[in-house]
């Protein structure tokens, strides 16, 4: 129950007097960090940092905090956490993330596997039961103004703290996603369909492309086209794409097949170069992928002899 009552020391200082002695031991006994960046956070934290996509009017993000609980937890509790604090003028709230460490303990012959988590402490567990985008939740309002929001996301506890309207709190809960990209291709009207799958050999076909970066950063890419595995050329615009956090990149391109073919595979590549383990041996893997399937025939009539009609 140790990790349990820190955490709940972060989350709810000032509501009970006892806990800001357990306070003062968490930050000299965790190895908590200094004020992050949120950049340099993801830098220190060995898992991804998610952050929400809403924020209520007037806040925005302040600082980060980053810490490993082994030093104060019981065997087999370790767990690494993320502090992300919003601030407007004198008023904040922050957000935790918590990932639980699962681990083997071997004395001798005895082997025991250690959940990680520990048990749910007794104030959660009379919160009131919460759905937040389908997900089971718990919602608490401590002494004064103070609320908590407690979750699960995709393997990460995420704990929001704050004196907000609980509207509000499930406003900022139900944004938080993992980072991702939208890939896609149109037609040249801009719409789903008509893509051109007909083709004259070395004469285009327009598609547009778009790309909308919910990485939350702002991230490069580059673009690769293949035609039966084979590179068509690019222009360098389509080499080195940055695209802020949040903004939508579309654009048309040209394609020109250099051979003809039928039911060929035209893919879309995207890579995102700030992901460096997107790799299999020397292989850089794609980020996201798109294919058409086209057929190419000659241009009869411009490469082949008209016929004479006899008489």
């Amino acid at each position: 129950m140790v990790l349990v009552l820190i955490i709940l020391a972060i989350f709810t200082s000032g509501c009970e007097e006892g806990l800001s002695a357990e306070t003062l031991n968490l930050k000299e006994d965790s190895k908590l960090s200094e004020k992050l960046s949120l950049e340099e956070a993801r830098q220190q934290a060995n898992f991804e940092i998610i952050t929400p996509e809403y924020l209520p009017e007037g806040y925005a993000f302040n600082y980060s905090m980053v810490y490993d609980s082994s030093a104060v937890t019981p065997e087999g509790q370790d767990s690494r956490i993320v502090i992300l604090n919003y601030q407007k003028r004198n008023e904040s709230f922050q957000i935790k993330e918590t990932v639980y460490e699962r681990k083997l303990g071997i004395r001798g012959a005895e082997i025991t596997i250690y959940p990680g988590k520990p048990e749910e402490n007794s104030l959660i567990k009379l919160a009131e039961k919460i759905s937040i985008d389908g997900r089971d939740g718990k919602y608490l309002e401590a002494r004064g103004d103070l609320k908590v929001l407690q979750w699960e996301f995709e393997g990460v506890e995420i704990t929001l703290k704050g004196s907000l309207e609980k509207t509000e709190m499930l406003k900022i809960a139900e944004s938080i996603q993992k980072p991702f990209t939208e890939f896609y291709i149109l037609g040249p009207e801009g719409t789903a369909e008509n893509y051109p799958t007909e083709y004259v050999l070395e004469e285009s076909g327009t598609v547009i492309v778009g790309i909308i970066n919910h990485e939350q950063k702002p991230v490069n890419y580059t673009m690769e086209v293949r035609l039966e595995e084979i590179s068509l050329p690019l222009p360098e615009d389509w080499k080195n794409i940055f695209i802020e956090n949040n903004k939508t990149l579309e654009r048309a391109i040209n394609i020109t097949p250099p051979f003809e073919g039928t039911g060929m595979k035209l893919e879309f590549l995207l890579y995102n170069k700030d992901k460096k383990d997107m790799f299999e041996g020397d292989i850089s893997v794609p980020y996201r992928d798109l294919h058409l399937w086209i057929n190419v025939e000659q241009n009869l009539l411009e490469n082949g002899s008209t016929p004479l009609t006899e008489l």
